[in-house]
């Protein structure tokens, strides 16, 4: 099976359209993260033997500069042959990387809030951009009083101490 794309499907990923208007099942699978192959796979394998009206699936496709980008991947089968097999499928690749990583700090963010210690999450300018609870009464600051502090002002001398 031969998988073709548009200009918009390559630029979520870094190509030219050029560069990335099709690929064949193995080029696909080499670009496709490891942890996502099995899940991926089978969805759309339910999809093709018409167990499933639609494909949908989340993903990390490799990008040209070699790192990895969220995206969710829908379609459906729109031309079978005489015999049932599935001859032409489109679908519709979404960039969700901001939402995958809004997801990732909210979670930071409710764990954070719910330990029993002070904690506060800093930037690598040393500007605090999230504090809990405990850490706002441990250094006498009110709520969200914390965000945008910098890390000598808390601990004076600390700052830079750290390599990074």
């Amino acid at each position: 099976m031969v998988a073709r794309y548009d200009a918009r499907h390559a630029a979520i990923l870094g190509y030219d359209a050029s560069e990335l208007s099709q690929e064949d099942e193995a080029a696909f699978r080499a670009r496709l993260h490891p942890d996502d192959q099995e899940p991926v796979w089978r969805a759309f394998a339910e999809t093709l033997a018409s167990r499933a009206p639609r494909y949908a699936a989340e993903m990390r496709l490799r990008t040209r500069n070699g790192g990895y980008k969220w995206v969710r991947s829908t379609g459906s089968v729109t031309e079978r042959g005489a015999d049932g097999a599935p001859t032409r499928m489109l679908g519709l690749t979404m960039d969700i990387e901001e939402l995958k990583q809004a997801e990732v700090l909210r979670q930071l963010h409710r764990v954070i809030q719910a330990a029993p210690v002070g904690m506060i999450l800093f930037d690598r300018n040393d500007t605090a951009h999230l504090a809990n609870p405990e850490a706002e009464s441990t250094f006498g600051y009110g709520e969200n009083e914390l965000i945008g502090v910098p890390l000598d002002r808390l601990i004076p001398g600390y700052a830079g101490s750290v390599a990074g």
